[in-house]
């Protein structure tokens, strides 16, 4: 097993991944706050953790995979994947696919005001983070992700920290309410998208046509898969199908025949859309993958 790393981040300006620490944040006990949008698939994370932290992070667009103990944990748009304090967690090799990504560190060493909270909030604060029952929670509302959008905007571009902090704490509220609401059922027209989805990987699966079948137009369509799954169409369709190309690549099929076979309409496009959820391509998936003779 990978020796794991105590992993302190630094702060990150750039187009796509933004990463402000507390130096620059200035809010008691945050540690960090950052936004990743991710246009291709970035690097694993390796096995690491958090002094005296916890990791609070929120998929707003995408599918990701976590990794603590022996449990993988595949998040869609809408979910939070919480760790406790010093916990060991990473991606389990899995390369961190298209999405966005927003999360933040709470630092717990001193939570005598807490995001500007007195002791006594403070306190109950972490006590309530403590008792988390499970590390992944469904948060997946207008309202929550707007309220990490505010508070990251009113460090980022604001200055504003009081602003940010109370966002962050409303936030924070909210999402344990949702430890302990049931996580909402897919309507029967977006279920049966789905399915119909999984089941027709080897077809080339337009919108227009999922749309219909749903008896919505295709804006709407979009928009309701999006507000359920956590994930626009055109992304969970690719991503499930290069998946299924994974398994058929492993049992020796070449990649010419996996694109057809999966409805691309070109060999060097699959090998686009293979190397964009992945971070390589589909002939170095088949070198590592290759059994050892």
């Amino acid at each position: 097993m990978e020796e794991a790393i105590h992993l302190i981040d630094v702060p990150v300006y750039s187009a796509n991944r933004n990463v402000l620490t507390n130096a620059e944040l200035k809010i008691p006990g945050l540690k960090m706050f950052g936004k990743h949008t991710m246009t291709t698939a970035v690097s694993p994370l390796p096995n690491h953790y958090h002094k005296n932290c916890f990791e609070i992070t929120y998929v707003s667009d995408g599918v990701i995979t976590f990794h603590v103990g022996e449990k993988d944990y595949k998040l869609r748009g809408g979910d939070v994947f919480i760790t406790f304090p010093d916990e060991v967690h990473s991606t389990n090799l899995t390369p961190m696919s298209v999405g966005e990504i927003y999360w933040f560190q709470l630092d717990i060493t001193n939570p005598k005001n807490l995001l500007f909270l007195n002791r006594a909030a403070s306190n109950t604060l972490v006590n309530h983070l403590l008792h988390l029952e499970q590390h992944l929670l469904n948060a997946n509302s207008k309202e929550m992700l707007l309220l990490l959008k505010k508070s990251f905007d009113a460090s980022f571009h604001s200055k504003n920290t009081f602003l940010s902090a109370s966002y962050l704490t409303v936030f924070i509220q909210k999402l344990l309410e949702c430890n302990t609401l049931p996580k909402t059922k897919l309507s029967m027209d977006m279920e049966s998208s789905v399915n119909y989805i999984l089941t027709h990987l080897k077809e080339e699966l337009p919108l227009d046509t999922l749309a219909k079948l749903c008896n919505l137009s295709t804006s709407q369509y979009k928009q309701k898969f999006k507000a359920q799954m956590g994930v626009s169409p055109r992304n969970f369709i690719n991503f499930q199908k290069i998946e299924a190309s994974k398994l058929l690549l492993e049992k020796g099929m070449d990649i010419t025949h996996v694109a057809m076979e999966l409805g691309f309409n070109t060999s060097s496009y699959f090998s686009v859309v293979f190397k964009r959820y992945n971070t390589y391509s589909p002939s170095e998936y088949i070198k590592r993958h290759k059994p050892n003779i």
